[in-house]
């Protein structure tokens, strides 16, 4: 029987919601700092399997976290803004200390060998969470503490999504799992190889700006045009201007003709089995437009959208500069 949580708590300055209660996930928006426990009652805490917050955190949002959370594996922490705290609810175990904005805090997932706030049974000392495998970290981070990331067995995966490398302690990531990797922005790889404390991930890879890993070894990514279209057996006229690029970081542009002139739009691309699914905002909808892959080469392609087969070649990327406005 599956375990179903009832959250009916309804405040001003935080609100959370089980996205799927039934694979204890669970989502919070925090309006103010501090406002975790109000929204995650520690007897659910304790069965979260994924965590995603946005709003504003502090070092006190962190310690529930270590102290109650205790299974979690996934925490997404994209839309968050961490805020200074001063005070003895922080993640340095009751004692009295000052927390900095912008910092994943000193022993954010780290139970150290004294504490004076958790003195019950069990208590864990002088190690990492042992439940954490991947975690993404806001872009406004600018520092990490000391033993912030310490001695986390199961850690596979960090996503920073700060283009320049925030400061770290000499203790932030002490004896980090081999098999740990660096999800950092595209083009910032290089940064933080050669950064202090994050040149101790042996595995760095860029991603986009929601973190998905950048495609970078794809006959897809490039420059495509229309060299021509066939419906229901007919040739069918096409465009000078008909471009396509399919980017590493998952967006596209295409370039059509209307009314005799360039017309420019841009989204979001995704593929899928013998399929690449363009998704265009327009305005409040979401337009997508599916494509199916008869054949392709390295510099060919032939596809298929509602009984439209289009020819595809690939050209350099310059070719379709002159019609993006910047």
């Amino acid at each position: 029987m599956k375990k179903w949580f009832s959250l009916t708590m309804v405040l001003i300055l935080a609100s959370a919601t089980f996205v799927r209660a039934q694979d204890k996930i669970f989502s919070a928006h925090l309006s103010k700092a501090g406002m975790l426990s109000s929204v995650l009652r520690k007897n659910n805490a304790k069965d979260i399997n994924e965590l995603k917050l946005s709003g504003h955190m502090d070092a006190r949002d962190f310690d529930y976290i270590k102290w109650y959370c205790t299974r979690v594996q996934a925490i997404d922490l994209a839309e968050v803004t961490i805020d200074a705290y001063s005070g003895e609810y922080g993640t340095n175990e009751g004692y009295d200390a000052t927390y900095y904005a912008n910092e994943i805090p000193t022993g954010a997932f780290y139970y150290w060998g004294t504490s004076n706030k958790h003195r019950y049974s069990g208590t864990p000392k002088n190690e990492g969470m042992s439940s954490i495998t991947r975690i993404i970290l806001p872009k406004g981070t600018e520092s990490i503490g000391s033993k912030a990331f310490a001695d986390m067995p199961r850690l596979e995966s960090v996503t920073i999504l700060a283009p320049n490398p925030p400061r770290v302690h000499e203790s932030s990531f002490i004896r980090l799992p081999r098999e740990a990797r660096l999800s950092v922005p595209h083009g910032a790889k290089a940064r933080y190889r050669s950064a202090e404390g994050w040149n101790e991930f042996r595995e760095i890879v860029e991603v986009n700006e929601n973190g998905l890993l950048l495609l970078t070894d794809s006959p897809l990514v490039g420059t495509w045009k229309t060299t021509g279209k066939e419906g229901w057996g007919q040739a069918l006229e096409t465009s000078e201007t008909d471009f396509l690029q399919l980017n590493p970081d998952w967006t596209y542009i295409r370039v059509e003709e209307k009314d005799g002139k360039p017309y420019v739009t841009r989204g979001t691309w995704t593929i899928a089995d013998n399929k690449f699914t363009l998704q265009k905002k327009d305005g409040e909808e979401d337009i997508l437009f599916n494509y199916e892959i008869i054949e392709m080469t390295s510099t060919k392609m032939k596809v298929s959208m509602l009984q439209i087969t289009e020819f595809l070649e690939k050209v350099k990327d310059s070719a379709i500069t002159k019609f993006i406005k910047k």
